[in-house]
């Protein structure tokens, strides 16, 4: 019979601890409502620049939105990662 290897296995116990989802949602939302205020500034000043052309006013509302939307996705998916990473991180013993 061979001995069995000693293999760490890699979805055992956690030897870290991460914050849970619960705590940190008031960034996240604090997050949100900063993007909606700073869209709404935008969307506005938008609105006032064209008020005498409508088609480079509907042109910038547009061009506004798609922005804001983009970049709040890119945001909220940057700090989800960062409390949650796929990869985990590997503690060395004896280090």
């Amino acid at each position: 019979l061979h001995p069995t290897p000693n293999f760490r296995k890699p979805f055992g116990r956690r030897t870290y601890s991460t914050p849970s989802l619960k705590t940190n949602m008031g960034a996240l939302f604090t997050g949100t409502i900063i993007f909606l205020i700073l869209t709404a500034v935008a969307y506005f000043l938008a609105l006032v620049t064209f008020r005498n052309n409508k088609d480079d006013q509907a042109l910038a509302r547009l061009c506004v939105l798609i922005s804001a939307v983009c970049m709040y996705i890119m945001w909220s998916t940057c700090y989800l990662h960062q409390l949650y990473p796929i990869i985990r991180p590997v503690k060395v013993m004896g280090h």
